[in-house]
């Protein structure tokens, strides 16, 4: 536990350190909500939703994309010897966690702000903003690490991560309707919630199981 938590706050540190990185995301979230409103003003629950989250995922990559690209080879050396591979995967998956989780709720606030929020059951959709960050996180975070171990290349990760986002996202889009399509009128949506647990589960398996032979590489 003393290695995870000291990992955590390297990670937290880097990231104030390295402060054009957040600025960078920070400008294209804001870029983007502002071509949004400049071209629709107002839109329906539909749009909404699918502009919502397509903004959430591609934020997500940019955030993510440089978890383990940012390390040197002296550093993965040195963080090889500091803790197991398994400690290293989940303080980096956590820090993600809270950041993506931030995000999406930087997010909600400046979309909300410039075209209006159909989301009538709040409690609902923070719910699945955090399931969705952690989803994000988990899948991310070890595809990072092996675009990193495969030459850094952030085509690969763009090509390996689609695939595996694409429940997430159409998850997080019903879920999202869910909580708008009918006046503050609770829809059934434990089916998408526990799909939702599933990619979690699985993702943070699969991991957490193959990490180590990436690490070891």
């Amino acid at each position: 536990m003393k290695a995870f938590w000291v990992l955590l706050k390297k990670e937290w540190v880097l990231e104030w350190r390295r402060g054009y990185a957040f600025g960078g995301i920070l400008l294209y979230l804001f870029s983007t909500v502002f071509i949004i409103y400049a071209t629709f003003r107002t839109v329906d629950i539909l749009t909404w939703t699918a502009l919502f989250w397509i903004i959430a995922v591609f934020v997500s990559v940019s955030a993510i994309g440089k978890s383990f690209v940012q390390e040197g080879e002296g550093r993965y050396l040195y963080l090889y010897t500091l803790a197991d591979p398994q400690i290293v995967l989940a303080a980096k998956l956590l820090y993600n966690f809270a950041l993506l989780f931030g995000l999406n709720l930087l997010i909600w606030g400046i979309f909300s702000f410039a075209v209006g929020s159909p989301v009538q059951l709040k409690g609902q959709f923070l719910l699945v903003l955090l399931l969705g960050s952690f989803a994000l996180s988990a899948i991310l975070t070890f595809i990072s690490a092996i675009a990193a171990k495969a030459g850094k290349s952030g085509t690969l990760m763009a090509v390996l991560s689609f695939p595996l986002l694409i429940p997430v996202l159409l998850t997080g889009l019903r879920i999202t309707q869910n909580t708008a399509a009918i006046q503050g009128m609770s829809l059934d949506t434990s089916g998408d919630f526990l799909i939702m647990f599933a990619i979690i589960l699985l993702s943070m398996g699969m991991g957490f199981i193959l990490f180590p032979q990436v690490w070891k590489d």
